[in-house]
């Protein structure tokens, strides 16, 4: 389905400076998984001042309000943003650089912390739509999972949504452009540990021992076989091994080396096939030099499968803003593209808004990740019942902007048929 108008939200250039500001202040005070302590009071105290129910504490640090329209009873809808930032020390010497040493917002978590609060702020004024909105700041996005022990404390019991919508910068894509596909969007994030157990011995007589070096290297080699020659080549998969240790010492061949890394796949079966065979590799090219092989796979997010409903979108004609020409595009080259939907603020729909453009006066680097090679935990709020992910869907956008307009949306859910029927 193709929408043919979208625009600017007029209050949204008219809050330019304030909500700049909230992005400049949380930058300037990263923290890192479930210890969002500063972050979920700054986001807790501003949703509260909109005059929103404001739940906080779950999973920790997690923050969750509740919007109800003035149109009646109709569908609920959760807008989703991280809000940890990473182990990295900044060094942009920006007026609003990381005031805490060793931790920075190098992925936009500051950014989308500060749209969905934007998206809150102009809902609030006036919700005029039917059904409810559910605005969740999740902790602990990088690697720990997060959004999965917001589930599981109980997140949906108490809202009980039907559909999560999330997005996520991508600097590698054109500056003003957003990105949605039905499908597959992001691939699943699984890491592997490899220990390889052998014999220590002299580095002078390597026949008195078992080398795991030289094994762990066989190992390395091995495993890029199981996507060359076992996965189909029409799937996906991805094994990328990124830490090796072994030894403490120039002349001693240590008694063990370990490999660790990540897979990345989309389809729940080319998981399973990968798993396997990781394991089965490991094990028989250990055994070939006469060591032995210790493996742990941890699956941590599935893959993020955007369903054709929810994401089978299309917008018809670029934002009217000369300053920024805006669009939305296909995500790479899918066969079934469909675009993430913007909608004038005056349509009757029961679905939130969300600035989807932040004023960045700086541009800041941000680190980019390949397609299959970057995880949300939005991932986690997937549950039984739904094994596609089937109530949630993902964007990609690219914040990098050299002016200041700020771009509020109308999220639009399967044509209101999610939000208004």
């Amino acid at each position: 389905m193709t929408v043919s108008i979208a625009s600017l939200h007029p209050r949204a250039t008219q809050f330019v400076d304030e909500f700049t500001t909230w992005r400049h202040h949380l930058h300037a005070h990263p923290e890192t998984a479930f210890a969002e302590n500063l972050t979920s009071a700054f986001v807790a105290q501003k949703l509260q001042s909109f005059g929103l129910e404001v739940k906080t504490g779950i999973a920790k640090t997690g923050v969750v309000a509740t919007l109800h329209g003035n149109k009646g009873a109709g569908k609920r809808i959760g807008l989703r943003a991280d809000m940890d930032a990473l182990d990295i020390h900044e060094t942009t010497n920006l007026p609003y650089a990381s005031k805490h040493p060793g931790k920075m917002h190098a992925c936009g978590h500051d950014g989308h912390m500060t749209m969905l609060l934007g998206a809150a702020k102009i809902l609030a004024e006036a919700p005029d739509f039917a059904g409810t909105v559910d605005f969740i700041f999740q902790p602990a996005e990088e690697n720990e999972g997060g959004g999965r022990e917001m589930v599981n404390e109980g997140l949906f019991d108490s809202h009980p949504v039907d559909a999560v919508y999330g997005m996520h910068n991508w600097p590698g894509r054109d500056i003003g452009t957003m990105a949605m596909k039905p499908g597959p969007m992001m691939a699943s994030y699984d890491i592997f540990e490899i220990i390889i157990d052998g014999r220590g011995c002299h580095a002078a007589m390597p026949h008195l021992g078992r080398d795991p070096i030289t094994t762990a290297g066989q190992v390395l080699l091995a495993l890029q076989t199981i996507t060359a020659r076992n996965v189909n080549p029409l799937q996906s998969a991805v094994i990328s091994p990124t830490q090796l240790f072994a030894g403490d010492t120039w002349n001693v061949i240590p008694d063990t080396a370990t490999i660790r890394g990540t897979v990345r796949t989309f389809a729940p079966d080319i998981q399973d096939l990968v798993e396997a065979r990781l394991k089965t590799v490991a094990d028989a090219t250990a055994k070939a030099f006469d060591c032995t092989a210790r493996v742990m796979y941890q699956r941590r997010y599935p893959a993020t499968i955007n369903r054709q409903r929810s994401s089978g979108l299309q917008i018809s004609t670029p934002i009217p803003n000369p300053r920024w020409p805006a669009k939305i595009s296909p995500l790479c080259s899918m066969k079934n593209p469909a675009a993430m939907s913007g909608w004038a603020m005056g349509q009757p729909m029961a679905i939130a808004c969300c600035i989807m453009r932040l004023m960045i006066s700086t541009t800041l680097p941000s680190p980019m990740a390949s397609v299959i090679g970057y995880h949300w935990s939005w991932n986690a709020f997937q549950t039984e019942n739904q094994p596609e992910n089937s109530h949630f869907s993902c964007l990609m956008y690219n914040p990098r902007v050299q002016y200041s307009p700020f771009l509020v949306w109308r999220w639009i859910c399967d044509a209101n048929r999610d939000c208004n029927s």
